[in-house]
């Protein structure tokens, strides 16, 4: 399985991607948020129990917390979605 490094858009220079981010609703848990928002952004369902905390951080306009995760998905999911690979991250400690 090849991690999907984010969302893309065709105007975007090339190897420029983005986390897809969304809020949590009342009723739901951190993992059913990542899968629901996953699927509303780019119409892919991610696979039930992969969905993995990574890191997070303060995030100051509306004075909440932005989590990151990780989660798999089925690669006939994709379609004809052609997978990149990985991108180098920058400023990173590792």
């Amino acid at each position: 399985m090849r991690p999907w490094p984010g969302g893309r858009n065709s105007k975007w220079p090339r190897g420029f991607y983005s986390c897809l981010a969304g809020f949590v609703d009342q009723s739901e848990s951190l993992e059913q948020a990542v899968a629901r928002e996953v699927l509303e952004e780019s119409s892919i369902q991610v696979r039930p129990g992969s969905v993995a905390y990574v890191s997070s951080q303060p995030w100051p306009f509306p004075c909440q917390l932005m989590m990151g995760f990780r989660a798999d998905v089925d690669a006939k999911a994709l379609g004809p979605l052609q997978v990149p690979p990985t991108p180098k991250l920058v400023g990173t400690d590792g």
